[in-house]
């Protein structure tokens, strides 16, 4: 057997290589069996073409001469030699080729054995990816559930903190209204006596205002004949205090005073212009007078200091009130 040995066995491939060996052995066989059959056509073309010119060289010879017989099997005979070194040259190319075709089918098959240990790599990967996944989702699931307990807890607090804080403001709620009943109890009591007793201080300041005023216009009525010019003093003086004796009778409180002070204000313009006459009195008429009005002068002086001790009324009648005594004064002197 003249085929030459088989070649050793590849080093492992790339993926890249193992690619281009896995299509040269796919193309191999094909290309092998082309070779084979280019070499035998040209085998079978060149024998046809020697045979030919044999036989027309063999009656070439025949026709010339014995010599050309001769030449002509000796051309055949070299003929049948060349043929038959192209049948040795293409089994020579076949075997070469199945040799080829061989040494891809084991590239081929190195490149199948990375790509299937490379595909267990990755379902190992996979594998191992899975089971970190699911050890991922054990962990969140505890997580949530803790979290789930810790909120439960937290809610139980948060309603026992809410029930607690309910009860506390339900107990400083009623406490808080019993102090303000109790304190507005109080507070109105005060005020009532409060109340009771300036009603009772106005009173009392507005009788004693009346009856003193009264009693000077009794004391008065004596004088109602005394005549200036004509001017009637003692009639006028009488009539001054009678107002005056209703003016401050009506004064209650701070609004009855600023509604008494036109009043008031008119018997003070009166009494100063009466007041004016006293210089043209006769001895007799000035004493008559200086004596009666003298004697009711601090009666009227105390009615006026009562009203002026209810709260806020001294200050609105002050100006008049001290310009009627300033007047009545000048009778005395």
């Amino acid at each position: 057997d003249s085929s030459p040995p088989p070649p050793p066995d590849p080093p492992p491939i790339s993926k890249p290589a193992a690619s281009s060996a896995s299509y040269a052995a796919s193309n191999a066989p094909g290309n092998a069996v082309n070779a084979a059959g280019d070499a035998i056509s040209t085998a079978s073309d060149t024998v046809t073409n020697a045979a030919g010119n044999a036989v027309s060289a063999a009656g070439n010879a025949i026709n010339a001469t014995g010599d050309a017989a001769d030449n002509a099997v000796s051309a055949a005979g070299n003929a049948v030699s060349a043929a038959g070194d192209a049948v040795n040259a293409a089994g020579e190319a076949a075997e070469n080729a199945v040799s080829a075709a061989r040494i891809t089918e084991r590239a081929a098959g190195a490149a199948v054995f990375a790509a299937v240990v490379a595909a267990d790599n990755a379902v190992s990967a996979a594998g191992n990816a899975v089971s970190a996944a699911g050890d991922a989702v054990n962990a969140a699931g505890d997580a949530a559930g803790n979290a789930v307990s810790a909120a439960g807890a937290a809610v139980n607090a948060a309603g026992d903190a809410a029930d607690n804080a309910v009860s506390a403001a339900g107990d400083a709620i009623s406490t808080a209204s019993d102090t303000v009943t109790n304190a507005a109890g109080d507070a109105i009591n005060t005020a009532g006596n409060a109340i009771s007793t300036a009603t009772d201080t106005v009173n009392t300041a507005t009788n004693a205002a009346t009856g003193a005023i009264s009693t000077a216009a009794a004391g008065l009525s004596g004088l109602k004949d005394t005549v200036v010019g004509n001017i009637n003093v003692g009639q006028q003086l009488l009539d001054s205090t009678k107002t005056l004796s209703t003016s401050l009778s009506s004064i209650k409180d701070i609004e009855s005073a600023k509604a008494a002070l036109p009043q008031l204000a008119n018997i003070s313009s009166d009494l100063s212009a009466l007041s004016e006459t006293v210089g043209s009195m006769s001895d007799a008429g000035k004493a008559g007078v200086s004596q009666v009005v003298g004697s009711v002068l601090p009666q009227i002086q105390e009615s006026v200091d009562k009203l002026a001790a209810i709260p806020g009324v001294g200050n609105i009648i002050k100006a008049n009130t001290d310009e009627i005594l300033a007047s009545l004064a000048k009778f005395t002197n």
